[in-house]
């Protein structure tokens, strides 16, 4: 026990609300109502993000600076409230009384939050209103609090500044690409124009077989689609599938695989990766792939970056229908996209400064993935300090 603190159980610093979700036919996205959070979905770094549905029959509510905790999977993750709002089942409020400060109560369970369990069997992770009350505060003088507070704040400021900042290059990095990409593909008098399909043969994608002989392949997937337009290797599903199928359908390095089925309202289908591996790879029905005729008229990575570029400038978005939620390329309108051609040595000058670029990009990905560890590490390492 540290010099002066005390030990309290968090139901005698505190109010604790549990969430109660409303009826589903209250819930609005229009802004009438009350705010509603369910979960921690909108949870930031600190303050919890903006809503994004309302309500017009409350339940429970928490106020401004109440502390959220989530307490269903994962438990113990906690966020600010900036407004008064109405919390659902996956959220319980902590509105702290006058021997405890806020900020201070919210560094302490950040602190300990791997500890916080909550009920032991139950099928999800959950934590109740009476766990929560039962939850061991420190509670230093008020005056040793601030101090606490002010030194956390300040750590975790600089801290935040060299996260922003890392952020901040690699967008930067990013719009560079971006406007590189449309400098370099922006069609120029003395090149040849082709449709996509002229230039490839399509090949659908497999379904999982019924009839023997049987052969476990790797399937590429849409969850193997990277965001920035790359394959992940590390997620592969193997299926065993028809080998007949297989046959037909196996991946060759320089396939260009296309996303027809899938996407969401925030992520157009259309995406298009290159296929850059060796080994028995196939890909699913929900894909197809394009395959170059002439590669001595048309390189295979050129036409994957211009297919990334038409992508970015919204070509497939105007491409798409949604059936049952699920969106679909049209595929035909797709295939006759115009593809501009430039000189085969003019393609791969493109290429290598396009790829150049990228590289540059993935550099700074890294770079951001490790500074935000580390950042997670120190601000760990200091809560430790100063509540251990």
């Amino acid at each position: 026990m540290k010099h002066n603190w005390q030990y309290k159980p968090l139901g005698e610093l505190s109010i604790i609300i549990a969430g109660q979700s409303p009826k589903g036919s209250s819930y609005n996205e229009t802004g009438e109502g009350t705010p509603f959070y369910q979960g921690k979905k909108e949870f930031t770094d600190k303050y919890i993000g903006e809503p994004t549905t309302w309500t017009t029959s409350e339940t429970k509510i928490a106020l401004k600076d109440d502390i959220l905790m989530s307490v269903r999977a994962p438990v113990g993750n906690v966020n600010i409230s900036t407004q008064r709002i109405c919390i659902g089942r996956g959220l319980a409020a902590i509105r702290p009384n006058i021997i405890i400060s806020r900020d201070f109560l919210f560094h302490y369970i950040v602190a300990i939050q791997d500890s916080i369990t909550g009920r032991e069997g139950a099928v999800f992770p959950t934590i109740s209103k009476k766990e929560i009350s039962l939850i061991t505060i420190p509670v230093p003088p008020l005056s040793e609090q601030e101090a606490i507070v002010a030194r956390l704040d300040a750590a975790f400021e600089r801290i935040d500044i060299l996260r922003r900042n890392t952020e901040q290059e690699l967008r930067s990095a990013q719009q560079l690409f971006q406007s590189t990409l449309s400098l370099l593909l922006t069609p120029q008098p003395h090149w040849r124009k082709k449709s996509l399909g002229d230039i490839c043969n399509t090949i659908n994608g497999l379904w999982k077989g019924k009839k023997e002989p049987f052969i476990k392949v790797g399937v590429i997937r849409n969850a193997n689609f990277n965001k920035d337009f790359t394959l992940r290797y590390d997620n592969i599903e193997y299926l065993d599938v028809e080998e007949r199928q297989y046959t037909k359908r196996k991946l060759h390095r320089g396939d260009i695989i296309v996303e027809k089925s899938g996407g969401s309202e925030k992520q157009p289908v259309g995406r298009a990766v290159l296929f850059d591996a060796d080994g028995d790879f196939s890909f699913s029905n929900f894909t197809s792939i394009l395959r170059i005729r002439d590669k001595n008229d048309i390189n295979t990575s050129y036409l994957y970056r211009y297919l990334q570029y038409s992508y970015i400038r919204g070509d497939t978005l105007r491409m798409q229908k949604a059936t049952t939620g699920i969106h679909n390329l049209e595929f035909d309108k797709y295939l006759s996209i115009n593809i501009p051609i430039p000189p085969l040595a003019e393609q791969l000058s493109i290429v290598s400064r396009l790829d150049a670029l990228s590289d540059k990009v993935k550099q700074l990905q890294a770079n951001l993935s490790r500074t935000l560890t580390l950042c997670e590490d120190y601000k760990k390492a200091l809560l430790r300090e100063v509540f251990e």
